[in-house]
C-alpha cells in the first residue's frame, strides 16, 4: 500500500523539482556564458585599444622626424593582424595628407573604431603630431570562451546530478519515513477496524501532522463511542416508542369501542325502561283480574279491558325489545368487526349505516347529521373492522375538532367507482376545517390541535395506517379553512393478503 503512494509521492516530487533543477542550471550557465562573452569582448576591445596606443608610440618619432617611408611601413605592418582592416593617419593638413592602408572605405556591424592622438614631449610642452585610427573587427568571443563554455556545462551537469542525488536522499530520509507510518496505520485501521496511533516525532510540518492525526484518531474513537451508545439509547427509545404507539392506538381504539358502549347503554335504556315499565302494568292488571275471581266478581268487561290491556302492553313491549334487539345486534356487529381483524364479505352501505347506527347517540338531540350516498349493491371482501374503525375515527374527528363551537353540521359518506378493481370512498364534513400547517401534519402520529384537551393525535394516524397497511389503500385529504374536510380512501374490492403486513 504505501510502496506504491511513496513511489507516487517520490516521482511527483521529482516531476516537479527536477525540471526546476534543470532550468535553474541552464540559467546559470546561460548567465556565466553570456558574461564571460561579454568580458571577453571587452579584453578584446582593450586589447585592440593598446594595439592602437602602441602603435602610436611607434608613429612618434618617424612623425616627428617626418620619415614618411618609415610610418607607412609601420601602418601597413600593423594591418598583419586579422583583426585590423583599416589604418588611418591624420596630420596637419599643413605637413602632409592623411595616410590610409587597408580597406577604409566601408564600416560593417563587427567593426568598431579605436582612436589616440600623438603627441611629441619637448621637454614639458607637447607638440600635436596627429592622429590614429585603427577600423578593427570586434570578435563575438563564441571562439574565445568556447572551451570554458564546455568546463561549465559539464560543471552544470554535475551540479545538477549532486543536487538531485541529495534531493533524493533528503526525501527518502526526511519525508517518506512518517509518511510510511501513517500509511501503515491506515492500512492497519481498513484491514482490522484498530487504530494505531503513529509513533514519531519531530518538529516539522511532518511532526504536526502527524500529531494532529493522532489527535484525529483518539477524538474519532470517542465520537464513535459516543455514536455506538447514542444509537443503542435511540434503538431502545425508538422500541419504547413503538410500544407505547402500539399501546396507545389499541387504547385509541378501545375508547372508540368505549365511546360506542357508552351510546348504546344510553340508548338500549329507553326501550328497556318502557319494557319495565309495561310488564310492571300488566303485573298490576294481572294482580287485580285476580282479586276479582278470587271474590267471585269478575264480570266480561273486565275480562275484556284486561284483554285489551295485555294486548296493547304485548305490542308495545314487543316493539320496545324489537329496538333493543336491533341495537344490541348493531354493537355486537360493529364491536366483533373493530376488534376482530377477519376479511369477510359484507355490504359497504350496510357496515356504514350499522356503524353510523352505534354512533347515532353522539349526534341525537343535537343539529349534527349524517348522509349517506352509497351505492346498495356494492359489495367488498375486506376487512369491515378496519373500515368501521375508520368511519368512527373521522366522525369523532369531525364532532371534536371540525364542529368545534358549532351546533350544526354534516358529515357525508359517498362512493365512487374508481375502476374494476379499486373503490373510492369518501367522508367530507362542513366544519371549519384545517390550516395549511396542520393539513400538512394531520396524518403525524402525535399531531393533535387539542393536545392536554383529551386528544392523543392518533385518530387520524390510526386511520392513514388503516387504510395503508390493512386495506392495502391510500387516503388523501383536502381541506381549507371555513369549507370542511374531505377524506378520499382508495382501496381495493378484496386487498392482497399481503396488504395487511
Amino acid at each position: 500500500m504505501f510502496d506504491r503512494s511513496s513511489s507516487s509521492i517520490k516521482t511527483a516530487f521529482f516531476i516537479r523539482v527536477l525540471p526546476l533543477f534543470f532550468l535553474t542550471s541552464v540559467c546559470f550557465l546561460i548567465a556565466l556564458a553570456n558574461y564571460e562573452l561579454e568580458r571577453a569582448k571587452k579584453d578584446h576591445r582593450n586589447d585592440l585599444q593598446k594595439t592602437t596606443h602602441h602603435i602610436a608610440e611607434l608613429l612618434r618619432e618617424p612623425l616627428w622626424q617626418l620619415s614618411e617611408r618609415l610610418y607607412t611601413e609601420i601602418l601597413s605592418a600593423a594591418l598583419n593582424r586579422s583583426e585590423i582592416v583599416c589604418v588611418r593617419l591624420i596630420q596637419e593638413a599643413s605637413v602632409s595628407p592623411p595616410v590610409e592602408r587597408g580597406e577604409c572605405q566601408n564600416q560593417y556591424h563587427d567593426q568598431e573604431s579605436f582612436s589616440t592622438e600623438i603627441y611629441y614631449d619637448l621637454g614639458g610642452k607637447k607638440a600635436f603630431l596627429g592622429s590614429l585610427i585603427i577600423q578593427a573587427r570586434v570578435s563575438d568571443g563564441w571562439a574565445t570562451i568556447k572551451r570554458q563554455l564546455y568546463i561549465l556545462a559539464s560543471l552544470s551537469v554535475v551540479l545538477f546530478i549532486l543536487l538531485a542525488g541529495a534531493t533524493l536522499a533528503a526525501f527518502n530520509s526526511a519525508i517518506l519515513p512518517p509518511l510510511r507510518h501513517i500509511s501503515a496505520s491506515l492500512k492497519q485501521l481498513q484491514d482490522t477496524g484498530q487504530r494505531q496511533p503513529v509513533n514519531w516525532s519531530s518538529p516539522d510540518e511532518l511532526g504536526d501532522l502527524i500529531r494532529v492525526y493522532n489527535g484525529a484518531l483518539r477524538h474519532q474513537t470517542i465520537i464513535e463511542d459516543k455514536l455506538e451508545a447514542a444509537r443503542e439509547e435511540a434503538e431502545q427509545a425508538l422500541e419504547n416508542l413503538q410500544h407505547a404507539q402500539e399501546s396507545l392506538i389499541q387504547a385509541e381504539k378501545m375508547a372508540s369501542l368505549g365511546s360506542l358502549v357508552a351510546g348504546v347503554a344510553h340508548e338500549i335504556n329507553t326501550p328497556l325502561g318502557n319494557s319495565l315499565t309495561i310488564t310492571t302494568t300488566i303485573g298490576s292488571s294481572a294482580e287485580r283480574i285476580s282479586t276479582k275471581v278470587a271474590n267471585q266478581a269478575l264480570t266480561r268487561h273486565d275480562l275484556n279491558i284486561f284483554i285489551s290491556d295485555i294486548s296493547e302492553a304485548s305490542a308495545i313491549l314487543e316493539r320496545n325489545l324489537q329496538n333493543a334487539a336491533t341495537l344490541v345486534r348493531s354493537f355486537k356487529q360493529a364491536a366483533v368487526d373493530q376488534t376482530s381483524e377477519k376479511q369477510r364479505n359484507f355490504n359497504l352501505k350496510r357496515l356504514v349505516e350499522d356503524v353510523l347506527y352505534t354512533l347515532q347517540p353522539q349526534v341525537k338531540r343535537t343539529g349534527f347529521t349524517f348522509q349517506v350516498e352509497i351505492d346498495d349493491d356494492l359489495w367488498l371482501t375486506s376487512y369491515p373492522g378496519a373500515i368501521g374503525q375508520i368511519i368512527t375515527n373521522c366522525v369523532y374527528n369531525s364532532l371534536r375538532h371540525g364542529f368545534q363551537d358549532r351546533d350544526h353540521g354534516i358529515i357525508r359518506f359517498a362512493t365512487i367507482d374508481a375502476d374494476t378493481r379499486h373503490v373510492v370512498f369518501t367522508i367530507s364534513d362542513d366544519g371549519c376545517g384545517m390550516s395549511p400547517d396542520v393539513l400538512h401534519h394531520a396524518f403525524d402520529p402525535f399531531f393533535t390541535t387539542k393536545f392536554g384537551q383529551g386528544g392523543s393525535g392518533l385518530g387520524l394516524n390510526l386511520v392513514y395506517n388503516l387504510t395503508t397497511t390493512v386495506l392495502g389503500g391510500t387516503v388523501k385529504i383536502w381541506s381549507e379553512e371555513n369549507n370542511g374536510v374531505t377524506l378520499s380512501f382508495t382501496f381495493p374490492y378484496t386487498p392482497h393478503a399481503e396488504a395487511k403486513g
